[in-house]
């Protein structure tokens, strides 16, 4: 059965290729570039690390394998998603935007898998495998369920498609690498493109794409339900069906705007289902320089969503300020980008991790319309529902300072490059620490064309995104000043696994990335043309160096985001000591501690075999949790009379060695207790 479904791939790839006629590139330039005419500035460079002699790969951290290669160098204009994913085998996909051709007449997606048990690629892709079979698809993120079945969504064309719209494609079988060819994409004829898609843990996908022109502008949540054939005994991916919601069409319209930052997350404890998106400030509703940043959030599965939620409100500048005071007459100088990164953490707080470049040129009344920015000037952020707080995460100020009126050095036109850019979490279930990796240029290290190639940078924190270390540099490469093309070593497009995967008691990230050899995005005529490698990088966390204490973390309360400095650290309603950043305080998704005695329905249920199990204490108590089968004999004791402190509390139960069926878990603590249902069923 396995083979006449694998035969069948084929022969639908050559179908697919034979109607796939080459197309005219078509670009769709958004990007609103900012450097002055005839202004050059001069970039004094404070070094991050001591100056490196050697050109090319110096110490990488972890291990290296090349999961393919693209002469289309840039993955992503904007936001870069999730193009990494890790079953529970411990196998790694990986997908990407191939450029076939180096005439970029061949765009294809393309996928990878790279198997735990011997490190290695799947022998029936060494190369990496079609997911579209089209001359145009494009921009691939991936979703990955714990099974092993991938997902790689793209833009492309098809039949009956008379433009470029979202696809999804559903593997024949876990790590194959032969997926099915597919029909018209969700959205029919309309133009919404660059998708970035992830899973619930029910195996359910959920994605969210941008419109690319005036009739389709805006940002369209959609969610999809694989189909599998069990005839034959294992399931065979055979189909991908979308959700009709209720308005009749398969897609909900979140929001209006043209800028590529949205993306998409799922609670793994409930639910809930998050979607972040830059929304223009400026009227009719598309800007790539004054958005503010937008959070919507379904609780029932993405079929229901509310209004939503202004997470940044940004100060506005006082065009008439008499006061002379130029940091009041300003107002807030930062605005989002066109890059973020959403997740759930085990808890499920939502956490967002986006990147800001300076708005405004410096100081009132230097205003215009569009400003006059330091495009390369950026920030990244993070907000956390659990505290309703903004962090930096890194600050351009640390490593590099600008000033004007002098025309040695000139910054380059790198469209959709900024200093520090394109934030990817991950984080650690065990431990509680979270990670977040992103883009770091060097000022120091240019092309002949005087664009600065860039490093991955990874940092970390303990208190759940509140204050963050000092980053190291996951990918060490060197390009020489003024450096030919093939000899530029430009790290870009990284993508984090969301999780820490553990294996014989050894944490790893996972990271996915290209090595671009010609610095700068050639279809936007920038570089040169190289043959380029995609990375995977695995990093055990035992090769990472000691994070250390407070001395080794960010200073957490400069710079700040908004002007009045709203969200510094110990203003809102959750304690914080600054001499003990790491201390654990449990919270929940308000911000504050919890306010009643509460036991949580557990997540998944039914479930097999773990699931997780969350109460709410006010106060400091003694507590018992303990599990019953439906003779009432105790068959588990998570907590044995411990005293906990007061917050949010969750448990994991592992039910493999217990036969199917209705268990009830009961919480005591205080004199009150609470009871609920769980369902094993194996």
């Amino acid at each position: 059965m396995i083979k006449k479904y694998l035969v069948f791939a084929l022969v639908l790839s050559v179908a697919a290729a034979a109607w796939a006629a080459p197309a005219a590139s078509k670009r769709i330039d958004v990007h609103q570039k900012t450097r002055e005419i005839g202004k050059t500035f001069e970039l004094n460079h404070v070094p991050v690390a001591p100056v490196r002699s050697q050109v090319g790969r110096l110490d990488v951290i972890g291990d290296q394998y090349v999961a393919g290669t693209t002469y289309y160098d840039y993955q992503h204009n904007g936001t870069v998603g999730r193009m990494i994913g890790v079953d529970d085998l411990g196998n790694v996909h990986c997908a990407w935007m191939n450029g076939v051709t180096e005439d970029f007449s061949i765009r294809d997606a393309y996928y990878n898998c790279w198997d735990a048990a011997t490190s290695n690629w799947n022998s029936l892709i060494p190369a990496g495998g079609v997911a579209a079979n089209t001359v145009r698809a494009g921009y691939v993120t991936n979703a990955v369920l714990p099974s092993g079945f991938s997902f790689p969504a793209y833009h492309s064309t098809a039949p009956g498609d008379p433009d470029i719209s979202t696809h999804v494609s559903i593997d024949f079988q876990p790590c194959v690498g032969a997926f099915t060819p597919f029909g018209v994409g969700v959205f029919g004829d309309a133009s919404v493109i660059w998708p970035k898609v992830t899973r619930d843990d029910d195996g359910t996908l959920h994605g969210v794409s941008t419109g690319s022109s005036d009739n389709d502008q805006g940002y369209f949540y959609w969610k999809a339900t694989p189909v599998y054939d069990t005839s034959g005994g294992d399931p065979v991916g055979i189909d991908v069906q979308y959700t009709t919601f209720d308005n009749g069409d398969p897609y909900i319209l979140l929001g209006a705007g043209e800028v590529i930052a949205p993306d998409v997350a799922t609670s793994p404890v409930d639910s809930r289902v998050a979607v972040v998106f830059n929304d223009a400030r400026d009227e009719p509703g598309v800007s790539q320089l004054n958005n503010n940043l937008m959070l919507a959030i379904s609780e029932d599965g993405g079929m229901n969503w509310a209004p939503p939620v202004d997470l940044t409100s940004w100060i506005e500048p006082d065009l008439n300020c008499a006061s002379g005071d130029t940091i009041a007459c300003n107002g807030d100088t930062l605005r989002p980008y066109t890059c973020l990164d959403v997740e759930f953490d085990q808890d499920g707080n939502i956490h967002v991790a986006f990147t800001c470049r300076t708005y405004y040129e410096f100081g009132y009344p230097e205003y215009t319309d569009p400003p006059i920015a330091f495009i390369n000037l950026s920030s990244i952020w993070h907000w956390g529902e659990d505290t309703d707080e903004f962090s930096c995460i890194v600050n351009h100020n640390q490593f590099a300072t600008y000033t004007e009126n002098d025309s040695s050095f000139l910054l380059g036109d790198n469209a959709w490059q900024l200093m520090v850019q394109r934030p990817s979490m991950a984080f650690d279930n065990e431990t509680g620490m979270m990670y977040c990796s992103y883009i770091q240029h060097d000022s120091a290290q240019y092309d002949e064309n005087y664009s600065m190639s860039a490093d991955i940078m990874l940092t970390a924190s303990c208190n759940n995104g509140r204050t963050w270390y000092n980053p190291v540099n996951l990918t060490n490469t060197v390009t020489e000043t003024l450096s030919p093309c093939g000899e530029a070593f430009h790290e870009r497009d990284q993508s984090l696994n969301p999780t820490v995967t553990y294996d014989g008691g050894v944490g790893y990230l996972h990271l996915e990335y290209v090595l671009d050899k010609g610095v700068g995005g050639v279809p936007q005529d920038e570089g040169c043309t190289t043959l380029n490698n995609v990375y995977y990088q695995r990093i055990a966390l035992s090769d990472l160096p000691e994070w250390g204490g407070v001395e080794n973390m960010l200073d957490w309360t400069t710079p700040t985001l908004h002007i009045d400095g709203a969200q510094a650290v110990g203003t809102g309603a959750v304690p914080f000591d600054p001499e003990d950043p790491c201390a654990e305080v449990g919270v929940g998704r308000s911000g504050s501690l919890p306010t009643a005695f509460q036991l949580y329905q557990n997540f998944p249920n039914p479930f097999n075999p773990t699931t997780n199990i969350q109460f709410d204490l006010v106060n400091a108590t003694q507590v018992s949790l303990k599990v019953y089968n439906v003779l009432g004999e105790v068959v588990a004791t998570l907590v044995d009379a411990e005293a906990l402190s007061a917050g949010v509390h969750k448990y994991s139960f592992d039910g493999a060695d217990l036969a199917s069926g209705v268990y009830m878990y009961r919480l005591e603590a205080n004199g009150t207790s609470s009871t609920r249902k769980m369902v094993l069923m194996k």
